[in-house]
């Protein structure tokens, strides 16, 4: 999740500051590249990053394909998402210099949520649209009937903005 990813690049923040700090060649070193390399390594399966070390082992991560810093050895940046009225996701990255811009996520589990809420998006209008469909044809045929007093039908059906069908008010007397 974008949580995840922002809690991720606050730790390699954290454990580039402090690999500065920390002479090499300690056990407190080797320590510190063993969190580094699991925090990479969990980023990673979010979203593909390119990774560069600088020759004390400080991390910058950009997102593959896309040019953005996520990370430089001063500063981490942060993702958000927001969800569409229809259920679509769209991600924005914030780079350390304070860049914002939407990305679309290469891959990982970003990208599978992305094309998922997509999906399901997609599928959501299917069934709105197979529902008015249905809603059109009872209603037709209902149109097409006669009141006792001679009147053609009223609707049966309402489609609701939000794609919920409800029944009509109707007069069955």
């Amino acid at each position: 999740t974008v949580t995840s990813v922002n809690s991720d690049l606050k730790g390699l923040l954290n454990v580039n500051q402090t690999l500065l700090a920390t002479p090499q060649g300690t056990s407190g070193y080797a320590s510190l590249l063993d969190q580094r390399d699991r925090l990479l390594t969990n980023l990673s399966r979010a979203v593909p990053v390119d990774v560069s070390l600088d020759f004390r082992g400080v991390a910058t991560v950009r997102m593959s394909g896309t040019g953005v810093t996520l990370l430089n050895p001063d500063a981490a940046g942060a993702m958000g998402v927001t969800s569409a009225a229809n259920g679509t996701l769209t991600f924005s990255a914030t780079q350390p210099d304070g860049t914002a811009s939407d990305v679309i996520p290469p891959g990982g589990s970003l990208a599978g949520m992305s094309s998922a809420a997509a999906d399901i998006a997609e599928q959501r209008a299917s069934v709105d649209a197979l529902a008015a469909k249905f809603a059109d044809l009872i209603n037709s045929n209902q149109a097409a009937g006669r009141t006792k007093s001679g009147n053609p039908g009223g609707p049966l059906l309402e489609m609701g903005a939000d794609g919920a069908l409800t029944i009509a008010a109707l007069d069955v007397s």
